[in-house]
């Protein structure tokens, strides 16, 4: 039978081994102070390219939703928009990145520019 002293410093070299690890640590991205402004500004225009993307969409999803109560139909394009009046011009989509409109269902969504 183990005695109080024995259990206690058992536990006391179990803690110390599960307190100091493997030895080394790893960060998280995203957590190193030098790096911090540059992940910041990276994460900021992200942001504001996924912005863009869905304010572009949903632009000329109402563009199109009034051609179709106007005309009783879908656009053929969405140049057909801009002919008739409904948009100035198509929006501005963030690098890479362009409008994709599919005239069967009038769904338009940002994919991957070509």
């Amino acid at each position: 039978m183990m005695n109080r002293r024995n259990v206690f410093g058992v536990f006391l070299s179990l803690l110390g081994i599960l307190l100091s690890g493997c030895g080394k640590e790893e960060e998280s991205p995203g957590t190193d102070p030098l790096t911090a402004p540059v992940d910041y500004l990276g994460a900021m225009g992200q942001a504001m390219n996924s912005a863009m993307n869905k304010t572009a969409v949903a632009n000329v999803q109402s563009a199109i939703r009034m051609f179709r109560a106007s005309e009783d139909r879908l656009p053929a394009s969405l140049e057909e928009l801009i002919g008739e009046g409904y948009m100035a011009g198509l929006p501005e989509t963030s690098p890479g990145w362009q409008l994709g409109y599919d005239r069967q269902t009038g769904v338009v969504a940002i994919r991957k520019a070509r």
